[in-house]
């Protein structure tokens, strides 16, 4: 017998169909290195697929453009996309995260002053103490770069203040001045002046 259409009953169900997103996490590179006057750049990257699966034939395009001159710490700046197999871009379909490094530019030369410290009984002139010592903790200084010490404490009144300096670094070659490249710690010492009428010698 033939197929009768009183003996069926049908039905439609609605459904939902979910497209999941590839999750991708993309990271750029971290680099440090001393200050020499050129750009710190570094282009390497990585990923990581964190939801889905990544279809054999697509890939990441991925632009690494941080770069970093100065003293100082900045981003590995990037950007990302995605491409199938025939090159149409298909980012959209990709949760991205983008986790940049970080560039750092350290000082040329870490350097250490300290100025010398001294002790007098008060007498109305002022007590100085010129002397210093400067030490490399860090790095070399480049051959034509010199050292320029100012020590500016001075103390007349009873009491104690810091035997301060000031400091610089000169390129002797191109007379300028390039204190910037470096990092310049100064440990003053401390100028005592004393109350003569409280250390009377009674020998």
């Amino acid at each position: 017998g033939g197929t009768k259409e009183e003996n069926y009953s049908v039905s439609c169900v609605t459904g939902t169909l979910t497209v999941t997103a590839v999750g991708l996490t993309v990271s750029s590179a971290s680099d440090s290195k001393r200050y020499d006057g050129t750009p710190l750049r570094n282009g390497g990257w990585d990923y990581t697929v964190t939801e889905g699966t990544l279809p054999e034939d697509w890939h990441l395009d991925v632009t690494v453009s941080g770069r970093r001159s100065n003293i100082g710490v900045s981003e590995n700046t990037l950007t990302c996309r995605v491409l199938d197999g025939k090159n149409r871009d298909v980012t959209a379909k990709c949760n991205i995260t983008l986790k940049p490094g970080t560039l750092e530019v350290k000082p040329r030369v870490s350097i250490v002053v300290t100025t010398d410290s001294d002790t007098k009984l008060y007498d109305g002139k002022p007590l100085t103490a010129p002397g210093y010592q400067a030490a490399l903790l860090a790095g070399n200084m480049p051959a034509g770069y010199g050292l320029s010490v100012n020590v500016t404490g001075s103390r007349t009144a009873v009491g104690t203040s810091e035997n301060t300096a000031e400091v610089k670094v000169v390129d002797m070659f191109l007379g300028r001045d390039v204190t910037s490249q470096f990092e310049i710690i100064v440990k003053p010492g401390t100028l005592t002046v004393l109350n003569p009428v409280e250390h009377i010698d009674n020998d």
